[in-house]
């Protein structure tokens, strides 16, 4: 345990420091430098989602709204303890204590999380994650990658992502019980819930761009940018954590680009 305990410390530093390369480079050059091997893994990822995972979520949109909106209630709930250490993590003292209150509200009064009783009451949810984490501290994003399967990020949102995981209470607790299906089928189910949420929006921007990859590019890294700014963002949003995003039925909303300069 204390050999891994060293390796892992080992292995964030050395991912520290060329996070802080990286961000260097990518403030010099290009925000994608390895787009060959990106649209690659872009091609490998649009071919998983059109022969698996689109269909499944076309057939999981018809699941009843209040078994849905239950489900994605749960996993939300099962994530307040990555919130709030990342909360923690960023001295964020007020919303460390909204995400305790939340999970205990929607925990005990809310069934488990099966409803989210703390939003009625007016309990708003942060979401926030490693990543936003280590920009806290300083850490650029450094250059643009496609992850498999999970899609657009950066270098230093995938070493969040890698992070997250290792903290995240459930994944440890079904390693230690050895129940090694439970992790990868809320990553799953919480797939098809973000695919489901969008499948009119990814649509449409796949018929209305010329170049998908580069859109999704723009979209990710601007969005991105605009959330370190506390900007609004007027862009098609593919982020179902942030109920702003979401019209009044719970769909994405797509917007329409607007200048502040007007």
């Amino acid at each position: 345990m204390k050999n891994s305990l060293i390796k892992f410390t080992i292995t964030f530093l050395i991912l520290l420091a060329l996070c802080k390369v990286n961000t260097s480079y990518a403030q010099e050059q290009t925000p994608d430098p390895f787009e060959k091997i990106n649209r690659a893994v872009f091609i490998f990822n649009e071919s998983i989602d059109s022969a698996f995972l689109k269909p499944i979520a076309t057939l999981y949109s018809t699941v009843p709204e209040p078994g849905r909106n239950a489900l994605r209630n749960i996993f939300r709930n099962l994530e307040s303890p990555i919130i709030l250490t990342n909360n923690i993590l960023q001295a964020d003292i007020y919303n460390a204590q909204t995400t305790t209150l939340r999970f205990l509200i929607n925990t005990i009064f809310g069934l488990g999380g099966i409803f989210d009783t703390a939003s009625k009451l007016g309990i708003e949810r942060n979401d926030t994650n490693f990543g936003e984490t280590l920009e806290k501290y300083g850490f650029g994003p450094g250059f643009y990658i496609v992850l498999p399967i999970l899609g657009p990020s950066t270098f230093r949102d995938a070493i969040g992502i890698g992070v997250d995981q290792i903290i995240d209470p459930l994944n440890i607790t079904t390693k230690n019980l050895q129940n090694n299906w439970l992790q990868p089928t809320k990553t799953s189910i919480r797939g098809v819930d973000f695919r489901e949420r969008n499948l009119n929006t990814i649509d449409n921007l796949k018929e209305t761009s010329l170049d998908y990859y580069a859109t999704l590019r723009s979209l990710y890294l601007q969005r991105r940018k605009n959330i370190a700014n506390n900007e609004n963002y007027d862009i098609p949003s593919l982020d179902l954590d942030d109920d702003d995003d979401l019209n009044e039925d719970g769909t994405c909303c797509v917007y329409v680009e607007t200048s502040t300069d007007e």
